[in-house]
């Protein structure tokens, strides 16, 4: 999944650079900090989580079945982004934004 994800990353710096015309990445991430837009690999953690905490609130005999799963990925994000095991999908998405919105967030 990394290597997914850093594709993703790739592509859209690449993107940005044709957009801009820059072959910087530091200038490209200005840009997508200013623009308010998240880098892919987090826009998919992003999705990842909110799609997860839906799941689990669903009622479906069959989505209980992999109720557990869920759970172990929402935990395998919390673990990535140093949180604790229990945080809610609010707290998740608002610490995934922060961590690369915080150069603007000191401002």
């Amino acid at each position: 999944m990394r290597a997914i994800k850093q594709s993703f990353d790739f592509s859209i710096n690449r993107i940005f650079m044709k957009l801009f015309r820059t072959g910087s990445v530091a200038l490209v991430e200005d840009c997508q900090r200013f623009l308010n837009f998240l880098p892919a690999s987090y826009q998919v953690d992003v999705k990842t989580v909110k799609f997860l905490q839906k799941y689990k609130a669903l009622e479906n005999r069959i989505c209980s079945l992999f109720e557990q799963e869920a759970d172990r990925q929402l935990r395998n994000l919390c673990t990535a982004y140093n949180l604790p095991s229990g945080s809610s999908a609010s707290k998740i998405i608002k610490h995934i934004r922060s961590k690369f919105f915080k150069v603007y967030n000191n401002l």
